[in-house]
Formats: structure tokens, sequence, C-alpha cells
């Protein structure tokens, strides 16, 4: 017995003798548990992350779509501190990249159609640095994929995230339209007859009706052509490189009936959106989801009894369903950032839509159910980088589309202008291309 409580006892001091001298580690994140809850994973913050702050770089105000709510919550929910740094859009990769060489990079910034210019600024997102798991089915894989170059993630977004993936739509003005005897395209899609058709029937009964001093519709160029299944550029995350598409059959055939509707007065061809269905300059326009959104969305000011809104019409009247985009809205983190892994959580928590006061974002109930149905079905194969791919040409340009020589055009004019476009195209495919490849080199 005193040979058992001998071995015992010097067993307990060899124990404790080896964990003398060692130095506490600090905590990591496991970010491999399964937890039965988003609140759950947030049980597991460091705590030498407590105190800490993650600089968010962006544009816009704290005010918008609940941001201020949302950033008091995660700093209550883990003690990580969150600072704004705000870097107008137009010269976001200018003074970020000038805040990196200057050793003051923020942690995260927002890419909003500037890749693959914001490459390079980015770093790879590594589960070591930020504790990030990108095959965690909390991201979204289909988003990360699509910003993924030689094996390395750069942009990650939110499966569930309330800030990206719907693309685009139809808005009108329907007291307009009601008080001119005028159907809808609600009315339309309820007879399941809104299509091409439709749309010009529409449009020649506002063009008649409604007294309007210019074309009675603004049409976005690039979400009318992805339409049909066409685009300036293709790009292939697999191999890491963009080509040219603009001269395909698919785009010569969407700019042809576009280019035809603006011959006979019934639309203006726009790049983006404009806000001439807000300011009652005309009635009906295609463009992005950002319009179904309050303030700062892109038609806020209108009243939200007289704003409509409705999917994309069919090309074809017998198509199977409805053609649906996809709007790219992503966040990376930034090269020398000061606090990756507080970055991540921020990630993990503002991305997550459980988090967002949903009344504080859409213009109304029926805005927010189109918008969660066009992220439903938002079309990743329609995913197109134009805009980026252009600026690495002209940074200072807020026009993003590469088809305005066409678009400023007759359809008599359309070939030939869309060879000047397809040169535009390729030189701007070529640059973008180059630069992949110096990320590649680099990274």
């Amino acid at each position: 017995m005193k040979r058992i409580l001998c071995f015992l006892f010097a067993t307990v001091l060899l124990i404790s003798f080896c964990g003398c001298g060692e130095k506490e580690q600090p905590q990591k994140p496991n970010t491999n548990v399964q937890v039965d809850s988003e609140e759950e994973f947030f049980l597991d913050v460091p705590s030498e992350l407590r105190g800490t702050k993650v600089q968010i770089a962006g544009w816009g105000s704290d005010t918008d779509f609940d941001k201020a709510n949302i950033y008091a919550n995660f700093t209550s929910l883990t003690g990580i501190e969150l600072e704004r740094v705000f870097v107008n859009q137009a010269e976001y990769i200018v003074k970020l990249s000038s805040l990196i060489a200057a050793d003051q990079a923020p942690d995260v910034i927002t890419e909003n159609g500037d890749f693959p210019r914001t490459l390079k600024i980015l770093q790879p997102i590594t589960k070591e640095k930020t504790g990030i798991d990108v095959n965690d089915p909390f991201w979204d894989k289909k988003m990360t994929d699509l910003y993924t170059i030689d094996g390395k993630v750069y942009i990650v977004s939110g499966a569930r995230s309330s800030g990206s993936k719907a693309g685009g739509n139809v808005y009108f003005n329907k007291t307009t339209l009601s008080e001119n005897g005028i159907k809808t395209p609600n009315q339309y899609v309820e007879e399941n007859n809104w299509n091409l058709e439709t749309l010009e029937k529409l449009l020649t009964e506002m063009k008649s009706a409604c007294g309007y001093s210019r074309a009675p519709a603004s049409i976005d160029v690039d979400i009318w052509t992805l339409m049909f299944g066409a685009k300036q550029l293709e790009w292939d995350s697999v191999k890491g490189e963009f080509k040219s598409t603009v001269a395909s059959p698919e785009m010569k055939l969407a700019l042809g009936k576009l280019l035809t509707l603006q011959d006979r007065g019934l639309v203006k061809i726009i790049a983006g959106h404009d806000d001439s269905i807000a300011n009652g300059t005309s009635g009906f326009q295609i463009c992005g989801s950002y319009g179904l959104k309050k303030s700062p969305g892109w038609f806020y000011t209108m009243d939200a009894d007289d704003l409509g809104f409705e999917v994309l019409p069919k090309v074809n009247k017998d198509d199977a369903d409805y053609p649906y985009t996809i709007g790219l809205h992503g966040y990376g983190i930034v090269q020398g950032a000061r606090n990756p892994l507080g970055a991540g959580y921020y990630l993990r928590y503002y991305l997550n839509e459980d988090h967002v006061n949903e009344d504080n974002v859409y213009k109304n109930e029926e805005a927010k159910a189109l918008f969660l149905k066009l992220k439903q079905n938002a079309n990743y194969s329609a995913a197109t980088f134009y805009r980026g791919v252009r600026m690495i040409l002209e940074p200072e340009s807020s026009n993003g589309t590469m088809l305005s020589v066409v678009i400023n055009s007759t359809s008599a004019q359309m070939s030939v202008n869309l060879i000047a476009a397809e040169n535009q195209v390729n030189y701007a495919v070529e640059e973008a291309n180059k630069l992949i490849r110096d990320v590649i080199a680099e990274n």
C-alpha cells in the first residue's frame, strides 16, 4: 500500500514540475466547433481580442441600413471595438494603397465592383490569420469560388448575408400606370405574360398616355444584355483569367433589340441607374436591386406607395422562368491589416442577416420579398466584372460599362460601334490578366 501511495505522490510531483516554466499560450479560436447557433460561435472569441479594434474602410454613413446597431451589438458581444475609415468610393483603391504604404492599413474593405483591382490591396484569407474557414457552410461557397485565384480566397460573403447576391429587376410608377389605365408588370406576371413583347406594349402605352418629355423608361445596358445571357467579358476563376465575349451572337441580339427601342423613343439606355423615375421625368426603369432599399437606396426619395417593382421580363414568352442576374458584393482583409483575426469575427457577425433589423433596410414588405426572391434565384453564371476591369484603364471613371460607344448611337450604327467596343474590351482584358498574373506571383 505504501508503495502505491509513494508512486501516486511521485507522479503528482512529476506532473507539477513538468508544468513549471511553461509559458501560457494565447487562446486560439476553435473554428472547428459545431455550434447550434451563431451566438454560440462568439462564445469562443479569444480573450486577448477584447479591447482591440477592427478598422473598416468604406463609404456611406454608420446609420445606413441599421449599421450603428449592428456595430454596437457586435462590440457588446465580443468586446472588439469597430472604427470606420471613410474613403470616397471613386478613390477607394488609390486611397487604400496609400494607407497600406504608410503602414496605416485598415482591416476590412468592401468589394463592390472593383475586382480585380482590389487584389492589389488584399491578402489571401486563411484560417490561421483570420479564423475564417471558407469551407464552413456559413460562407457562400459559390461566391468564394468566384474570388479564388491560384487556390487562394480573397473575397468572402455570407451564405445568408442581406447585402449581396440580389440582381436586377424592374421599377415603375404604379400610380401613373393606374391613372392612365396601363397594365403593370405585376399584373402581367400574375397572367404569366411578362416578357419582351408585353414590355414593349407597356412602354408604347406609356409614351402615348403619360406625357413625358423624354423616353418613358431608362434601361441599364448591362442588366439588359445579361437577360439574354450576354456579357462584355467572362471570368474563369479556375484558370485565373478573363476573356472578351462582347461580340457574341447573344450580345448582338440584345443590343439590337435595345437600340431599336431607343430609336423609337421608348427607352433611354443608361449605365447603372438614374433618378428619372424618382423625380417624375420617367415612369419605368431596369437597374439593380439597390433601389428596393431605404436611404441611401437609389429611389429613397420616392413615396413607397408610388414605387412598383417586379422581376425582369422573360426574353421569350415560352421561357421556363424569368431571367435572374446577380449583384456581387463581398469583403476582404487588407494587406498589412493589424487585426485580421478580429476582422474575421466581425465579418462572421456582420454577414449574418439575423443580426439586421430589416425594417431599417427595405422600403416596405413587398420590396423585401422581391429582394429575397432575387437573392434566392441569384444567377452566379451571370457574374461579370466589367466595371473593375474597365477601371484598370480609367481609374477615375464612374462609368463601368465598356459599351458607351454603342449605347450612344443608333441601331444602324451598332455593328461598327461594337467593333470599337470590342477593341476596348480586348485591351482591358489583357491588362486585367497581367494584374492577375502579378498577384499570383506575389502571393
